[in-house]
C-alpha cells in the first residue's frame, strides 16, 4: 500500500539515484540519509519502502568504495545494516526476490569493506551472496547481480577458474534481462581474464563494450575505473597515445566527481607511463600525489598499492 511516507521515500530514492548518476555522490548520500530518516518515521514496511532502502544502500556502498561519502564513520557497516533490515522485512512479506536483493546489497558492502581494509577473507560477503543465490536459482530476476558478486570474490581470492564461469553466466542472464549495469561489470571482468591470458584483442573488445554501456547509461561514477581498464589494455598493446588520453579522461572525471579511488589509480597509471617513458621525476611526483590522496582517505588497499609502486623506485 502506498502511504505518504512510502511515496516520500520512493521519491527521495529516485532523486538520490539521479544525483548519483550525474556524479554528485556526496549529495546523493546526504539525500539518501534523509530518505532513511523518513522511513524511520513509520515502522510498517512495504515492497516500495524496501526498494527505496536498497537504492539508498547501493548508493552508499559505491560512495564508500569510491572514497566520497557514505554514512559518516559507520560507512560500510551502515550499508550492511540497511541490507539486513530490508531482508528481514522482505521475509515477513514473503518476498523472495527483494529478500535476495537485500542480501546482495549487504554482501556488496561487506565485500568492499574487506577489500579496502585488506582483511580479504570475504567470508561475510560470501555468506550473504550464497543466501541470495539459494533464493534466486535457477533463474529468478536478480540472479545475474548475485553471480557477478560471487565471481568478484573468487577473482579477489585468485581463483580465476572458478570466477570466469560465474562472470559468463552473469553476463548471459544480465543481457537477457536487460540489466545493463550488471552486464557492464561482467564483461569488464571477463576482459581482465583475457588480459591475464595475453589475449589483448578479446580483452580490449570486452573492456570497450563495458565502457560503451556505461557511457550510454549515463552513470558517471562508473566511468573512471572502466576508462583505466581500457587504457591499461591499450598500453599493453603498445597504443600509448590512446592509453594516455583515456587515463587523462579518467583522472579528470574522478577529480570532477571527487572520486578518490579513480584519482589514485589514474595517478598510478600515469606514473607507470611516465616511468616507462624514462621520466622518473615526473613519475615520482605523480606517485606523491597518489600517496597524498590515499593517506587522506585512509583505505589500506590504496596505501599499499601506492607504497608498492613507490618501492620500485628505491
Amino acid at each position: 500500500m502506498s502511504t505518504p511516507v512510502n511515496s516520500l521515500a520512493i521519491a527521495v530514492a529516485q532523486a538520490a539515484w539521479s544525483m548519483f548518476a550525474a556524479g554528485n555522490l556526496r549529495g546523493a548520500v546526504e539525500l539518501g540519509e534523509r530518505g532513511l530518516h523518513a522511513l524511520d518515521v513509520e515502522r510498517s514496511w512495504s515492497s516500495q519502502r524496501i526498494d527505496a532502502a536498497l537504492v539508498i544502500g547501493r548508493i552508499s556502498a559505491v560512495a564508500n568504495f569510491q572514497g566520497d561519502g557514505g554514512f559518516g564513520d559507520g560507512g560500510f557497516n551502515r550499508t550492511i545494516a540497511i541490507g539486513e533490515e530490508a531482508a528481514d522485512e522482505a521475509r515477513k512479506l514473503d518476498d523472495v526476490e527483494r529478500e535476495a536483493a537485500a542480501y546482495d546489497v549487504a554482501g556488496l558492502a561487506h565485500y568492499y569493506a574487506d577489500m579496502m581494509w585488506l582483511t580479504e577473507t570475504y567470508e561475510g560477503a560470501s555468506g550473504y551472496f550464497e543466501r541470495a543465490r539459494r533464493l534466486l536459482e535457477p533463474d529468478r530476476p536478480g540472479l545475474a547481480s548475485v553471480l557477478l558478486h560471487q565471481a568478484l570474490v573468487e577473482e579477489r581470492l585468485g581463483r580465476f577458474e572458478a570466477a570466469e564461469p560465474l562472470f559468463l553466466r552473469s553476463a548471459e542472464l544480465a543481457e537477457a534481462a536487460g540489466e545493463e549495469l550488471t552486464l557492464s561489470y561482467a564483461v569488464r571482468h571477463l576482459a581482465f581474464g583475457h588480459q591475464r591470458r595475453g589475449d589483448l584483442g578479446r580483452a580490449l573488445a570486452d573492456a570497450e563494450r563495458s565502457l560503451a554501456i556505461r557511457r550510454r547509461l549515463g552513470l558517471r561514477p562508473y566511468l573512471p575505473l572502466t576508462l583505466l581498464a581500457v587504457a591499461d589494455i591499450r598500453r599493453a598493446r603498445g597504443e600509448r597515445g590512446e592509453a594516455d588520453a583515456l587515463c587523462a579522461e579518467a583522472l579528470a572525471e574522478a577529480r570532477a566527481m571527487h572520486l578518490s579511488c579513480g584519482e589514485v589509480f589514474a595517478l598510478l597509471s600515469q606514473a607507470t607511463a611516465a616511468r616507462v617513458a624514462g621520466n622518473r621525476d615526473q613519475a615520482r611526483g605523480l606517485l606523491e600525489e597518489a600517496a597524498g590522496v590515499a593517506r587522506r582517505i585512509g583505505y589500506l588497499r590504496w596505501i599499499k598499492a601506492v607504497e608498492s609502486a613507490q618501492s620500485s623506485f628505491a
